[in-house]
């Protein structure tokens, strides 16, 4: 079981990785924004809503992706960092 702050995090990643606002979220789970938005503070805790945000967004291939990119901005990370070390 994923922690609360864990899913709120899911809720707030998918939507900036699809671009897609809290309306748009609500509207395509028929639910109320308002529940997205306590979704994403924490104040919620829904699992199973949140698992058909992520599934209706893309599921585990979009949360592939995801991970793919946010591996290729840690290695540019390190390799700025080690470049920073070199100069001091």
């Amino acid at each position: 079981m994923l922690r609360r702050e864990t899913l709120a995090l899911s809720v707030r990643v998918v939507r900036a990785a699809k671009r897609i606002t809290q309306e748009d979220i609500a509207q395509e789970n028929l639910i109320d924004r308002s529940v997205v938005s306590n979704l994403e503070s924490g104040k919620l805790h829904k699992p199973e809503l949140v698992f058909h945000i992520i599934d209706r967004a893309g599921g585990v291939q979009m949360l592939d992706r995801l991970m793919e990119k946010i591996k290729a901005i840690r290695e540019w990370f390190v390799v700025q960092q080690e470049s920073q070390l070199l100069y001091i």
